[in-house]
């Protein structure tokens, strides 16, 4: 029996069709691997997440700090302040499995962001549960969320100003978010909002959100209470007409008050001045209008 072996053209063949299937398999089998990593990471950081509400509902109300931190980053063994941010060590947690390399989580009274990274992908999950992933680690990429520097709130009697200062090194800001009392009133490209038609003398919840390029966010809120004018006191002298020629003297008091806009008109009756009637005049805070008939004055104080 004569025993034939492969020709050098059939191996050829052979390693080409392997090299083929190569190809097509080995990149499919990586990338399975490598969505099978990044689902478990993401499942990672949703657990991580999870532990923050926990910690946010059972520890952080016993605090005084509105919000405190743990990095992934630094390794703190003990409770340490960097620039005005509290830092919890991570075994406060109590986390199991694998932690992210570098990053951090914010715990607030009323919501938790995290940022973090396994060196491959970095998930950024905001105050909303809103997920973002992108590829790489978080310093070598444009992954940045806006920091906001300051919230400026000025409360009048039927407005309040809002004025936000925030930036971001990494992506531009392009809009801001103006909650009244977690209701959306606006959103646009200005720093500086005026919520108005308010009730004096209320409590209002002022939140503003802070969007970068690449769809991240972030916020800050403070409460803030309306203005309650007080009415102006309009005093006339005892002074009968008979005993004083010169006329009644009325003195218009208004209350103290930054930003204050006082203003007084002649009703009926003859005044000493030259006013003109039934048109609103500017006045000082101490106003005195002489009459020298009958009459009757009006006066108004507003701080818008």
């Amino acid at each position: 029996m004569i025993k034939r072996g492969f020709t050098l053209v059939e191996l050829l063949a052979v390693f080409v069709v392997i090299s083929i299937i190569s190809m097509i398999t080995v990149p499919k089998v990586f990338n399975w691997i490598s969505k099978g990593e990044s689902n478990a990471f993401r499942v990672s950081v949703r657990s991580i997440v999870k532990s923050g509400n926990e910690y946010r509902l059972l520890e952080l109300r016993k605090r005084d700090e509105k919000c405190v931190y743990f990095s992934f980053s630094e390794d703190y063994e003990i409770e340490t302040k960097v620039n005005d941010k509290m830092y919890i060590p991570i075994r406060k947690l109590e986390l199991k499995g694998d932690l992210p390399t570098e990053g951090e989580m914010e715990v607030c009274r009323d919501y938790v962001t995290i940022q973090v990274s396994d060196g491959n992908t970095t998930i950024d999950i905001d105050s909303d549960g809103k997920e973002n992933t992108f590829e790489g680690n978080i310093n070598d990429s444009n992954i940045s969320r806006p920091i906001v520097d300051n919230l400026e709130v000025l409360s009048k009697t039927n407005e309040i100003d809002v004025t936000v200062e925030a930036h971001d090194d990494k992506n531009d800001i392009v809009k801001y978010y103006y909650y009244l009392n977690d209701r959306l009133i606006y959103s646009g490209e200005e720093n500086a909002y005026t919520f108005n038609e308010l009730k004096a003398h209320t409590n209002y919840k002022i939140k503003v959100e802070v969007e970068n390029s690449i769809g991240l966010k972030s916020k800050v809120e403070k409460e803030v209470t309306t203005n309650d004018l007080e009415e102006p006191q309009i005093t006339v002298d005892e002074e009968d007409w008979v005993s004083n020629t010169k006329g009644k003297v009325v003195t218009i008091t208004y209350p103290k008050g930054k930003d204050y806009k006082y203003e007084y008109k002649i009703v009926t009756g003859d005044v000493k001045e030259e006013i003109e009637k039934n048109v609103w005049l500017d006045a000082e805070q101490v106003q005195t209008v002489t009459f020298t008939t009958n009459g009757s004055i009006m006066a108004k104080v507003s701080d818008n």
